[in-house]
């Protein structure tokens, strides 16, 4: 056996181009989680102030908004949701936003065209291949009265307020992978490197379950395989230690290491524990299901027999 003695630098201690280097790295697993969630609270509240209500999931809070970028043919958000007259939508955007002269152009545009039509428009905003939105407007009172030029108009505000969110989407992602953003979480997480700006991280060791049966009840077998671990440490907005890892089979995925094993001894020790508590819980319901079948049997043999009765 022979030891290797590697030494290690601190992300300011290296290069310009090993910086470089430790920034790509970080950024094949940074950004492996919701960081778009903090923009959808923000959406949802000035959505909220301007008359948009828009829809969430089907069995969840998470609001309908979608969004593919961002620098690619059909780069684009959308998000699904209904428009009605908000009163005082103009002082309160202003308020929440003070400087972002879009959204108080939008709201002054979707009071004007409500005014014009005795605040009575109402609008259905659907999701189309989550880069565009299609925009139904009506008259709440009668569907099918003619609004002339003002369906055209909410249409396109409602267009601008789609742009305006995919502005900031592409700002924030901007911003997270920024030189500047990258360096500050690689020194936050105290990650080391070698002079190059490689990572050594470590390998780990996760269990497979298998069954025989897509409901997961008829145990099959259990195998080991190794994970290598892109990143561990804190991510922005999180509390919790979690690690990004690419698995045997080249996926990445994130999870936390108390699931993980160091070696694989390690992780064939925690099968045969788990069998064998599952099997000694197995046998206890078999003792049971055994005693309570006896108990019914005993009972059934007292039944009288009705057949010889009649």
């Amino acid at each position: 056996m022979r030891t290797i003695e590697t030494k290690v630098y601190k992300y300011e201690e290296l290069s310009d181009s090993a910086q470089e280097k430790a920034r790509d790295w970080y950024l094949e697993g940074g950004l492996c989680y919701d960081w778009w969630d903090f923009c959808y609270e923000d959406f949802c509240r000035v959505a909220e102030i301007l008359g948009i209500e828009i829809s969430t999931r089907r069995g969840g809070k998470t609001p309908e908004i979608y969004f593919t970028g961002f620098y690619h043919q059909g780069s684009g958000s959308s998000f699904v949701g209904t428009y009605r007259y908000a009163k005082g939508a103009v002082a309160k955007i202003k308020e929440y936003a003070p400087k972002d002269e879009e959204l108080h152009r939008i709201a002054y545009g979707l009071q004007e065209v409500q005014r014009r039509q005795f605040y009575r428009l109402v609008a259905d905003i659907s999701s189309v291949r989550d880069h565009y939105i299609r925009v139904e407007v009506y008259d709440r009172d009668n569907r099918y009265r003619d609004i002339g030029d003002a369906e055209d108009e909410v249409r396109d505000l409602m267009k601008d307020f789609n742009d305006w969110m995919f502005k900031r989407l592409q700002d924030e992602y901007e911003y997270l992978t920024s030189d500047e953003d990258v360096a500050e979480s690689i020194i936050a997480n105290e990650y080391e490197f070698d002079e190059d700006g490689r990572l050594g991280m470590k390998t780990l060791y996760e269990i497979n379950w298998h069954y025989l049966d897509e409901e997961q009840e008829q145990f099959s077998h259990c195998t080991v395989t190794p994970i290598e671990v892109l990143r561990e440490g804190i991510l922005p907005g999180c509390s919790g230690v979690s690690i990004t890892a690419k698995d045997s089979v080249g996926r990445t995925f994130q999870g936390v290491p108390r699931d993980y094993f160091e070696t694989e001894a390690a992780a064939w020790d925690n099968v045969r524990q788990g069998l064998a508590e599952t099997i000694e819980a197995n046998e206890d319901l078999v003792k049971f299901l055994k005693e309570e079948n006896r108990h019914m049997f005993s009972f059934l043999i007292t039944l009288p027999d009705t057949e010889k009765s009649e």
